[in-house]
C-alpha cells in the first residue's frame, strides 16, 4: 500500500511540475529543396501538446499553447486546431508566407488506473516557405 501511495504522489508532483506543449523548428536543409516552384526555405516546424482526460471525453489538465511550461486545467487544448494555431503562429513569427506539407497525429490511450484517465498526445509539422 506504502508503495502504491508514493508513486502516486510521484506521479501527480511530476504531472503539476513538467509543462507539455512544444514547438520546435529545423533550418538545415543540406542544400535541398523542400517544394516545388523554388520557395525559399524558412524552418521545418514541430508542434505537440499532450493532456489527460476521464474517460476519454472530459479535459483534466492540457498543455497551454501560449506557455509551453503552464498547464491548463479542464479545457481541451490537445487537439489539431489548437497545435496547428501553434505550428503557423510561429511560421508567421519567423517571416514564412506559406505553410506547406503539414501533417498531424493524434494518439489517444489510455494509461492510468485501468483505462479511467487517458493520455491524448497531438503532433503537427510543417514546412514554412516564402
Amino acid at each position: 500500500m506504502k508503495k502504491y501511495i508514493l508513486f502516486s504522489f510521484l506521479g501527480i508532483i511530476s504531472i503539476i511540475f513538467s509543462g507539455c506543449a512544444v514547438v520546435k523548428t529545423g533550418k538545415n536543409y543540406n542544400k535541398q529543396e523542400i517544394a516545388l516552384n523554388n520557395p525559399q526555405p524558412i524552418a521545418t516546424i514541430y508542434g505537440n501538446n499532450y493532456g489527460y482526460y476521464l474517460f476519454s471525453f472530459f479535459p483534466i489538465v492540457t498543455g497551454n499553447p501560449n506557455n509551453s511550461n503552464k498547464w491548463i486545467w479542464f479545457s481541451d487544448k490537445a487537439n489539431i486546431g489548437t497545435v496547428t494555431d501553434m505550428v503557423t503562429k510561429k511560421a508567421s513569427e519567423l517571416g514564412a508566407t506559406k505553410t506547406i506539407d503539414m501533417e498531424s497525429r493524434v494518439d489517444f490511450t489510455g494509461r492510468m488506473f485501468l483505462w479511467i484517465i487517458y493520455y491524448k498526445n497531438v503532433q503537427v509539422s510543417a514546412n514554412a516557405v516564402k
